[in-house]
């Protein structure tokens, strides 16, 4: 639509009265000239957020389970390969999500019973994985 017809639709009589009304915010404005750029970066960052965990050790090693998917579990001999496995694992789940336009959960949507005291964060794009025995850190 052209600026007249702006005006038209909202009852401004003149350019002058439609301008004298408007009032124009410039983080808006910026937003507007960036147009999608940058859009679908932030969609994936939005996704790569880190999601609650439980660890087991048992005689195969350690499991470590993401509470909010199914089936996404890991068993690693060490704590450390464990961590990292499971780190690696829930990424790829969020990717392939993305890829595939399936809607992921947000955290702490899952309706297993589990112990609180338990339950760490595990961060996807976490640099460095934190010990187990500290819960609810971001690893």
């Amino acid at each position: 639509m052209d600026v007249m017809e702006i005006a038209s639709i909202t009852g401004h009589k003149s350019l002058a009265m439609l301008k004298r009304y408007t009032h124009l915010q410039a983080a808006r404005l910026v937003k507007k000239l960036e147009g999608n750029r940058g859009r679908g970066q932030q969609v994936v960052l939005d996704h790569l957020i880190p999601y609650p965990a439980i660890a087991d050790t048992s005689t195969d090693g350690i499991t470590i389970r993401v509470l909010d998917f199914d089936g996404l579990s890991v068993t690693a001999p060490s704590e450390a390969e464990a961590l990292q496995r499971a780190q690696d694992e829930l990424l790829r789940k969020l990717m392939v999500s993305i890829r595939d336009k399936v809607t992921v959960p947000p955290p702490d949507q899952y309706l297993d019973t589990v112990d609180e005291s338990r339950i760490f964060m595990l961060d996807p794009l976490a640099s460095r994985a934190i010990s187990l025995a500290q819960p609810h850190t971001f690893l």
